[in-house]
């Protein structure tokens, strides 16, 4: 509910702050059981299937998912626990929790994490008198217009910005209101604007339906702002993390509030639908002002205090960022409502409130883009043939998503994309450097440093046959009578280091006076060993017997594969190598 307060003749209103408002985070990041995606899953569809009927029945205020023993539940809210036996004990094959809530009312607002209200003043009896009275919420996250990324404010909730006359009711409040910090609940004089800051105006909201039955998506409004009033701190926890977190039961949240402050606690139900009560945020002493007083809302989460904290939400509350308490803050939802002890909160996803008001989370904190890892993919192909190649591992200190593109090497670019793999082809042979960036894709003028490069190597297709001395090249001679004999023994490898396969493997030997085949050097032997497939190697055992008389000594023994080029090698510079000088 929101907090009031009636002043004789005399406007209240409530204040807005300036900063980003949260509790603190604990190390822990969970707490109680987690559910599996396949058991929320199961517990969705049997909640959708009887959720109307069990909506219908007496003192019934919410019903949703909860967990128990390590299993998935219906978590059925009711306000008053004597209602537990009109609740059957499973719903479909699902177990049933029953759970004493008492009313769910509605909260009121301050600024992120703090104070904050408009300046609408509305008047009603109130004893023997007529009193003026205002109202005040939570300042919520900052955000940003998704189509006009330079327009900044804050999300809060509909029944804080936009609650007007009559009966400070939500929808009431027309476009352009100005909202102040503090609440003017909070300000002093009570209910005036004297010293208060104007930290912005009403630019938009999700109009509420209070009929009691039609499904309500947010409690949401757009308060547009500057960035110099709105600081991108999230009071009591740290800055604003521009991500979004998908939570279960279990998971340990926190929230930032103007009247409770930091709470944190633990999610003990999702994708509730409940019933609010909104009679309390609007003039008390004329009810049926805000229509029937109750609005239904879907697809909301409940928290509930751990130590050391007792209290999870209190009236003022309304509009507070609800935060990921396991040390990112990654932003949850926006608290609305509570029971009336304080015990139990209720949030709207943000997700639901971004995509409603057509809003980007944001910060004005200078953005950094880290760079992505070193690529991986092929170092070596072939020209038309596409490669694929991977990276990854980039961040935003805002938290917002990442998109890669690749540096071909070859002048030209892959296309931005929130993919981290992109495919190539080159069509000319050579050895290219393939290096990738990451960019903001929120503001994609935020650019990270190139990674280094991988070395990509392409050649024509074709077979490509290489080779070495496998074993070094020896020369052994012995005397026999007046003569010298002398022997060449080594062995070599053929590799072919192409893409298609070599239909022969031939190789001739040569005794030279350098490193280098001349013609007119000494033809040792030839060897021919047929096919060799991409990858595939060959040994040749090299044996010859030198004339009689005649020593290798300080010569050269030269490999030549494929000399006439039969086969048609891609790559004929790799086909002469060379051994010596021979002992």
């Amino acid at each position: 509910m929101k907090s009031r307060v009636l002043t004789p003749f005399m406007l209240w209103v409530v204040r807005v702050a300036v900063i980003l408002s949260f509790g603190t985070s604990s190390a822990d990041t969970k707490v109680g059981i987690m559910l599996s995606q396949e058991a929320v899953s199961h517990a969705r569809a049997v909640q959708a299937e009887h959720e109307d009927k069990l909506m219908s029945l007496r003192g019934v205020q919410g019903v949703g998912i909860g967990a128990r023993d390590g299993r998935a539940t219906i978590l059925i809210l009711v306000d008053q626990q004597s209602r537990e036996v009109e609740i059957p004990v499973t719903v479909g094959d699902m177990p049933v929790i029953v759970e004493e809530v008492g009313r769910i009312v509605a909260h009121q607002t301050v600024n992120l994490g703090n104070s904050v209200g408009n300046d609408i003043l509305c008047t009603g009896p109130c004893d023997s008198n007529t009193c003026n009275f205002c109202d005040v919420g939570t300042i919520g996250f900052k955000v940003c217009d998704k189509t006009t990324p330079t327009l900044i404010g804050f999300v809060t909730n509909n029944h804080v910005a936009a609650s007007g006359c009559p009966g400070k009711c939500p929808n009431n409040a027309p476009v352009g209101t100005s909202l102040f910090h503090p609440g003017l609940v909070d300000n002093t004089p009570v209910c005036t604007t004297t010293g208060a800051t104007n930290v912005g105006t009403l630019n938009r909201f999700v109009t509420l339906v209070l009929d009691g039955s039609t499904p309500n998506d947010v409690d949401a409004a757009f308060v547009q702002s500057t960035d110099a009033l709105v600081s991108s701190t999230i009071q009591g926890l740290g800055l604003q993390n521009n991500t979004t977190a998908i939570v279960s039961v279990g998971d340990a949240v926190c929230k930032s509030g103007r009247t409770s402050g930091v709470t944190c606690g633990t999610i003990t139900g999702i994708n509730l639908t409940i019933n609010v009560n909104y009679e309390q945020v609007g003039d008390p002493t004329s009810p049926g002002t805000c229509g029937t007083g109750t609005g239904r809302f879907r697809n909301i989460v409940r928290y509930e205090p751990t130590a050391p904290s007792t209290i999870m939400t209190q009236g003022g509350d309304s509009g507070s960022p609800v935060v990921l308490n396991d040390g990112t803050l990654r932003a949850v939802a926006i608290n609305f409502a509570g029971n009336t002890s304080g015990t139990q909160g209720f949030g709207i996803l943000i997700g639901a409130v971004l995509t409603e008001l057509n809003v980007s989370l944001y910060s004005d904190i200078p953005e950094v883009v880290s760079a992505p890892s070193n690529p991986s993919g092929p170092v070596a192909g072939s020209i038309g043939v596409t490669y694929t190649y991977s990276t990854g591992g980039s961040t935003s200190n805002l938290g917002h998503p990442i998109q890669y593109r690749f540096n071909w090497g070859d002048g030209t670019y892959s296309d931005w994309s929130s993919s981290a793999s992109a495919s190539k082809s080159w069509s000319t042979p050579n050895t290219y450097s393939v290096k990738p960036q990451a960019r903001c894709s929120v503001d994609t003028s935020v650019m990270s440093d190139w990674s280094p490069g991988l070395s990509v190597t392409i050649s024509t297709i074709g077979p490509d046959l290489a080779g070495s001395w496998t074993i070094p090249v020896t020369q052994t001679c012995r005397t026999i009578g007046k003569n010298e004999w002398c022997r060449l023994k080594g062995i070599f490898t053929v590799i072919n280091l192409g893409n298609r396969d070599a239909s022969s493997t031939y190789v001739k030997f040569y005794l030279s006076d350098n490193n280098t085949y001349e013609e007119g050097d000494m033809l040792l032997k030839s060897f021919s060993k047929g096919k060799l497939k991409p990858g595939k190697s060959k040994k040749i055992n090299v044996s010859y017997n030198l004339p009689r008389g005649q020593s290798a000594s300080g010569k050269y023994i030269i490999g030549f594969i494929d000399q006439s080029n039969v086969i048609g090698d891609v790559n004929v510079g790799n086909n002469v190598i060379s051994y010596g000088p021979i002992p």
